[in-house]
């Protein structure tokens, strides 16, 4: 399984998966900070990803929803996590995963 992002604006963008020989998206439901750090950590772009919105909305299949996705939250790629639907979702494309990856703010972190 691979993930990447197509990229509209720098360290953001939609998520598509290669699964059965075929490019396809994720849907947006729950556990999206998690899955979207995964993928950050597979890009090799940062430890942490949030959701980010579009209104570019992907084309062809929609291979699972976030909330398929079980994910150690150390895991640094998708074939780490276990997916436990492929293909079955109730998604269109307007709900396509985007995400950001970014650092850590430190701002309310540091103390004196």
């Amino acid at each position: 399984m691979i993930a990447r992002k197509y990229y509209s604006v720098l360290n953001s963008g939609r998520v598509a998966i290669y699964h059965r020989e075929q490019w396809g998206t994720i849907c947006l439901n729950n556990k999206t900070s998690l899955v979207a750090s995964v993928i950050c950590r597979q890009a090799n772009e940062s430890e942490f990803g949030t959701v980010a919105m579009s209104d570019n909305p992907g084309r062809g299949q929609i291979w699972t929803s976030t909330r398929y996705f079980n994910c150690n939250p150390k895991a640094s790629n998708l074939g780490q996590c276990h997916i436990l639907s492929w293909g079955k979702n109730e998604c269109t494309h307007s709900e396509d995963l985007w995400i950001t990856c970014s650092r850590p703010s430190l701002m309310g972190r540091i103390s004196c």
